[in-house]
């Protein structure tokens, strides 16, 4: 349990760097498929606070299968992803990922084993995602 607690924490602190150094206007920037940072913040707080909603669900209802494409989800959320205001999304990415990496520091150890026996398409280390696009995030200030 202590990986990907410690990882989470890690790249936690990589994303309050990013979000110190990045200004609106930087989140407004394309990269070169299109996106834009404040889409790929809301992005990850998205599936950060799929994470935590689920991780709340199943501390009552017990860890079940939550099967997602996360192909559709992502195509689906592009029209409000684009919506959102650059300081709205750094807002929501921030308390996302702070509310789960806390939820799963703070996990009982028997839902943390039945998360890892169970739970198919979820993370506990919300850091894999995170810095797969803070790579990402990161050219834009480059």
């Amino acid at each position: 349990m202590e990986n990907f607690v410690a990882a989470n924490a890690e790249s936690l602190s990589r994303l309050r760097v990013f979000l110190d150094r990045a200004r609106d206007g930087d989140l407004e920037r394309s990269l070169p498929d299109g996106r834009t940072g404040k889409e790929i913040l809301a992005h990850l707080a998205f599936y950060d606070q799929r994470a935590l909603a689920l991780m709340k669900y199943w501390s009552t209802a017990g860890v079940q299968a939550s099967p997602i494409d996360p192909d559709i989800v992502n195509e689906a959320l592009v029209p409000l992803l684009q919506q959102l205001p650059a300081r709205a999304a750094r807002d929501l990415v921030l308390q996302a990922a702070e509310s789960i990496d806390a939820l799963i520091a703070d996990a009982p150890a028997a839902l943390i084993r039945a998360i890892l026996a169970r739970a198919t398409q979820f993370h506990l280390a919300r850091a894999i995602h995170r810095n797969a696009h803070l790579e990402e995030l990161e050219s834009l200030l480059a």
